[in-house]
């Protein structure tokens, strides 16, 4: 995943990950996108690596939670 300097915190989450945590946290952000797709993109199009920074994600992927709650769980805080 391309860690650009738009979101600074996410190349520093990056850099703190060991090689195989990195590898199972970009592959839970690709179905995070995938879900997000599926719902018709309410956060804009494109991958929520860029719209949103991938940091505000992590704590979700930590937590154990699979991408479609964290994102359905996001959503639902987002319009309290």
């Amino acid at each position: 995943m391309d860690t650009s300097n738009r979101f600074p915190a996410d190349v520093d989450l990056m850099n703190e990950l060991s090689p195989e945590d990195r590898a199972n946290f970009e592959r839970w952000m690709a179905a995070l996108d995938a879900e997000h797709a599926k719902l018709g993109s309410p956060y804009g199009r494109g991958s929520l690596w860029q719209l949103t920074g991938a940091e505000c994600w992590h704590s979700f992927f930590e937590d154990g939670m699979p991408p479609d709650e964290a994102l359905h769980e996001d959503m639902g805080a987002s319009y309290d």
